[in-house]
């Protein structure tokens, strides 16, 4: 049985986002300077709080084909984007190339184009890590480090 190119591309991917979100569990949940550390975002959260109808319907619709299971949402050459079910729920960016802010900003477009808010976004929430040594030439880029969005600070009330 012959294996197609783009189907092999595809298991190495999903098995590599697991890897990945498997040591980014492990490593926990840590902060980037100059951004909203993830621990203000649990203090944040514990709130009651709730995705908006549009980012419940949005949710819905983007992790359907998962079955409630973690997975690949989206593989670009320059970010993974895959969904974490609860209890941790949430949705992780794997930063792979280099132009960190511009990357954050595409998966932010992306996540939006589907139906999020940017409220939305900060209660899901959207973690972000990047994980490309080469584009940790700024310190506040720290390898397995998770963060949110910037605006979500005022959205959340936490600095």
């Amino acid at each position: 049985m012959k294996i197609s190119k783009k189907i092999a591309i595809t298991i190495t991917f999903v098995v590599i986002f697991c890897a990945l979100a498997t040591a980014i569990v492990f490593v926990g949940l840590s902060s980037r300077e100059q951004t909203i550390p993830v621990k203000s975002l649990i203090r944040a959260t514990i709130q009651e709080t709730a995705l908006s109808e549009s980012g419940i319907n949005a949710k819905k619709n983007l992790i359907a084909s998962l079955n409630g299971k973690s997975g690949a949402l989206l593989a670009t050459q320059d970010m993974g984007v895959g969904y974490i079910p609860p209890p941790g729920e949430k949705i992780a960016v794997y930063i792979l190339g280099n132009n960190v802010e511009q990357i954050e900003q595409d998966a932010i477009s992306w996540l939006m184009s589907r139906g999020f808010s940017k409220t939305d976004l900060c209660y899901l929430p959207v973690i972000f890590s990047v994980i490309n040594p080469e584009a940790q030439t700024n310190k506040k880029y720290k390898l397995s480090m998770d963060y949110i969005p910037e605006f979500c600070s005022e959205i959340l009330g936490v600095e």
